[in-house]
This record gives C-alpha cells, structure tokens and sequence, in this order.
C-alpha cells in the first residue's frame, strides 16, 4: 500500500490559499490509484483547488484534522472537492417481473460477482396511498442490488428485493463495478459560496460518494455548499461518522446537509451537524431507485434555511420514495418531514415547526418526539398503519393541523397534544386530533382545542383519555366540543374518558357531540366511563348532543353535566348515565 505526503517530492503542493494545488492533489490521488491503493495524506495547511478531485477503489485521503487541513476552493462553484466519477454504465432489458422477496432474476448479462445492477421501474412506488394520484412523477420503484453470482442468462443477488419490479419495456436497467473502500476524513472543505445557486449549480458539494460499494467519510467540515456539504448516490455500505455542513443562500432551492439520493442501501450516519440548510438530512429518489435502509443517529439542526418563497422549511426531510430509514436521537430547530414505507423515528426534540408527513406513507413509527412550540401536525397525502408513543406537541401560532383524507389504521398511545395558549384555527386546524377509519387512541391527553377529539371513521378505538379545556367557542369555532362523533364513527369504542373545563374565561360548548352529518349509518357505538369532572366552571357548558340518526347506542357509567336543555336524540340502551335524570331508551 502506498502512501504519499502531498507537501512531499514529487508534488510539492503548497497549501499557502494563494497557489493553486489541485495539480499536486490530483497527482498524488492518481499515484495511489495506479500503485492499486493507499493513503494520500494532506497536512496541516490551506489548498487552493479549482477543479474536482477524483478518487477511485482503495484510496484513502486523510488530512491533518478540521480546520487545520483546509481545501479551498474559493468562487468555484462548480467543483466537487471529492468525487467518484461515473463508471462505464451497461445497459440490459429486463425480460421477467421480479416480486418481493426473490433474489435472483433472468436476465442477459456479461456482468461479474459483486457488481451492482439498478432496476429501474415504471411502477409507481407510492401507489398504495397517493389515491390514484402519482404524487411526484418519478416516484418509481426501482432498486440497487449487489451481484453474487452471474451466469449469461441468470443474476443472483446477495439480498432479497424488498419491491415488486414488474417487467417494463419503459424503464432500463443499468449494471456497473462499483469503486471499493473509499475513505475520506480529517478536514475542512470550504468555498465563498454565492448568495442564488438554484439547480444550474448541482455540483456545488463538498463530497459526492456514488456509485460505490464501501466508504468512510470521517470529522469532515463542509463550509459554504449550496447544493449540499454530502451527496451519497447508488452505493452501498456507507459509513458517515462527525459530519458538519454549515450551507450558504438564504435564497437557494436545495441546500442539504446530507443528501442521500437515488438507490442506496445501508447508508449509516452518526454524529451529524447541521446549520444555515433548507434540509439537515434529506432521503429520496429523483426517479433511478429508492433509497432504503438508511440510519441516522445523531443529528443535530440549526438555523434553518427557509424556502425560497419564505415559507419554513422542516429541518429532517424523507421524501415519499424513501423506504425503512431509522432517524434517532435527533434535535432540530424546526421540525421535520417523514413520508415513505418502513421508517423508524426515534427520540427527537424539535424547537418549533410543523411534525410533519407531507407525502404520506405506510407502516411507520414515531416514538418519543418532542416539539417545544409546534405549528401543526399534518399530512397532504394519505397514511396507512402509522404507530405514534410519547408525542408531545405543544403547539404555537399553529395553523395545519390536518391528516389527509383517505388514511386508515393510526394508532395513538401516550400523545400530548396542547394548545395552551388557546390559539384560535380555522376549520379542521382546531382539532386536537381526528380519528378516521380503523384508528385508535390510548393513555393521551389533549388540551385547549375547541374541539379536542373527533372520531370521524368506523370501528375506532379510544380508552383512557383526558380531555381538558376542549370545547371552547370562538367566531372561529363550530360544533365545540370536547369530544364528537360524526355519523361515519359506527362500530367505535369508546371507554374511559375523562372532561375537564378548568378555565374560567372559556364559553364553553358541549362536552360530547354526536353529529350525523348526513353521511354514514350512525350506529353501534359503545360508551363506557366517559366523565365530566366537577370544577367550578364545569356547569357553564353546554348540553351533550346526539342527532335522532344515531342508533345502537351503548353508554354505562356515563356523567355528563346537563346543560340548560336536554339534547340527547339517540336511541339505545344507557346504563348508569347521568344527564339530568337517567336516559330512558326511545
């Protein structure tokens, strides 16, 4: 293994910030290439660069440590400090559908073992939740698979395809050798930035790993990227460990601090910093293949850069075509974005912003997340089978408070949802939470919303809740109530909740609401302990509500203050329940 000191004969790079030492770089990278690999060692020192470094298999490009090996590359915004060029890409013609699961395909090829092959695809990855509606068009399925044994007419990979990839003449399907043990590590890498890049200025990066199997990136400052301080693309196994990206424009487009883009795989990342980006971390796919099995653990966001238009941005992003990231151990300043199938968050304290799930997804969890003054909590597109425990959102200035038609099966356990200023929101935005078809919800609390919980779906569950100060009026308001059921809620349960009006400046609505809404058979719902705590202001409220459509209803141990005139319409059987008098059954 070679190993060579760029300030050393025969490269005598100056590292002054005035001469220009892309030469002696470059040279010394070329020498530990051609030697079959080794160390390239940059000391102590500033280098002016003006063009792309490019690596290659088995180098190493180690330097003194941050802030004192320094790669400067001044106005150049054009240059990529480190890259890794595209290899020669084959193209081949997928000829048999590939489902989840198979791990090898019929193909003709004259590719090796442990080459890598992407499978583009015309499927539209979002498909199970967009509606219908292609939510990005080049969300597509394609994925990145590493050979471990070829033959003429047959390819067996070293995984198990996590996607159906049906046979498409459309889409094409690119082999190539990936590059091999990259190491880059111990240095800063900065430019002077400019104040618009936009998309004309894509290879404004410090580090662009792709299109390689197998690199370290290792205590890396990036200073002054407008596109992104590490672009990671159709790679496999990658390790980023003390990664810092400080961005630039304040009216750029991109600015990530990582970005990991299309068709990865085993992407792991500790110790990431971030400030002055639109997005800290980013996943996604620009229509080549989804990125999956990313980890993120330890990320930490500043200064968020907002969009263009002046409308904030979220400082964790996961894009729809993303599929099982892990992001833990996260602090962010203003909240985050996470759509896709499979992901994992974990233990995230946010400043402020919206906790979002813009582009929807399916089969996620969210557990321990943390948002200080939170301005929604909402999704454009739908959500399926989404698990959410120990969500604390305290919310300020909000105004999405929303999750899209169309989701089904969220589940809800030991969430904080409170409003405590008693802000004021327009229509759906002053719902606490919402619960649609197949969703349920235990040992939560919600506060300070004119309307705290609304089942608005069939066969939903809700056992052990506090509400507390929900159901208050405003110009703004309709229907307040602490809890409402719309005539869609048949086959719920609804066990153990507790009614709590404690403010006195609050004109208060109803406690409970059963409104038909002329949609859904209104019928078969259960009530069991549902309490309306005696305080001093308890018997301003309103009369519970039940529209004559409701039918089947079930109500043991039920307490509810009166109110000036009885409203209750619904027929059924009540057992213990206290209005003014015991209901009888109509």
């Amino acid at each position: 293994m070679l190993k060579v000191n760029v300030k050393e004969p025969p490269y005598h790079a100056r590292g002054d910030g005035e001469t220009d030492d892309t030469h002696p770089l470059q040279r010394a990278i070329k020498d530990v290439l051609a030697a079959g690999g080794g160390v390239v060692y940059i000391p102590a020192g500033t280098y002016f660069v003006s063009a792309s470094l490019e690596l290659g298999s088995n180098c190493s490009v180690v330097g003194a440590g941050v802030d004192h090996t320094i790669i400067d590359l001044k106005h150049h915004n054009r240059v990529i400090a480190f890259d890794l060029p595209q290899p020669p890409i084959t193209g081949l013609i997928q000829t048999e559908d590939i489902q989840v699961g198979d791990q090898s395909n019929p193909i003709e090829n004259q590719l090796l073992s442990g080459d890598f092959i992407v499978y583009r695809n015309h499927k539209r990855f979002t498909e199970e939740w967009d509606g219908g509606a292609a939510i990005r068009g080049y969300y597509k399925s394609g994925e990145l698979f590493k050979i471990k044994h070829a033959e003429t007419g047959l390819l067996q990979f070293e995984e198990r395809a996590s996607l159906d990839l049906p046979y498409t003449s459309v889409a094409g399907v690119d082999g190539f050798t990936p590059y091999r043990h990259v190491v880059i590590s111990h240095m800063t890498i900065k430019r002077n930035g400019e104040k618009k890049s936009g998309r004309e200025v894509t290879h404004n990066i410090s580090i662009r790993i792709q299109f390689c199997d197998g690199a370290h990136v290792h205590n890396i400052k990036s200073i002054h990227t407008n596109y992104a301080g590490l672009k990671i693309d159709r790679c496999m196994n990658i390790k980023v460990n003390q990664f810092e990206s400080i961005g630039y424009s304040e009216t750029d487009g991109l600015l990530y601090g990582v970005l990991i883009a299309d068709a990865n795989k085993y992407i792991t990342l500790k110790k990431i910093y971030s400030r002055r980006n639109r997005h800290g971390v980013c996943g996604g796919n620009s229509g080549y293949g989804v990125p999956m099995y990313v980890t993120a653990d330890g990320v930490y966001i500043s200064e968020t850069t907002p969009n263009p238009s002046g409308q904030d941005t979220h400082a964790l992003d996961c894009h729809g075509a993303s599929m099982c990231f892990v992001y833990r151990n996260c602090v962010l300043d203003k909240g985050m974005s996470i759509s896709g199938i499979g992901h994992r968050v974990e233990n995230v304290i946010s400043k402020s912003g919206v906790f979002m799930m813009y582009e929807g997804g399916s089969d996620m969890t969210f557990s321990h997340i943390t948002y200080h003054q939170c301005k929604g909590f909402y999704s454009k597109s739908a959500l399926k089978r989404i698990n959410y425990q120990f969500v604390h959102l305290n919310f300020y200035q909000y105004s999405r408070n929303q999750i899209a038609e169309g989701s089904s099966h969220l589940h809800f356990s030991h969430i904080r949802f409170i409003n405590q200023k008693l802000e004021k929101a327009d229509k759906l935005d002053g719902i606490g939470l919402q619960l649609r078809n197949g969703y349920s919800i235990r040992d939560s609390y919600i506060e300070g919303f004119w309307q705290g919980l609304y089942v608005n779906g069939e066969n939903c569950f809700v056992e052990n809740m506090k509400l507390v100060n929900c159901g208050w009026k405003s110009l703004l308001s309709k229907y307040a109530c602490a809890l409402r059921l719309s005539g869609l809620a048949s086959h719920s349960y609804i066990n153990g909740v507790e009614i709590h009006f404690i403010h006195q400046k609050l004109t208060l609505g109803s406690p409970l609401r059963l409104d038909y809404l002329k949609q859904g058979e209104a019928t078969s719902i259960w009530f069991a302990r549902i309490k309306q705590i005696k305080h001093r202001y308890s018997s301003n409220s309103e009369s519970p509500y039940a529209h004559p459509k409701f039918n089947q209803i079930f109500m043991y141990d039920c307490y509810l203050y009166p109110g000036p005139s009885q409203k209750w319409k619904a027929s059924g059987k009540y057992v213990e329940v206290n209005f003014t008098h015991k209901l009888k059954p109509q």
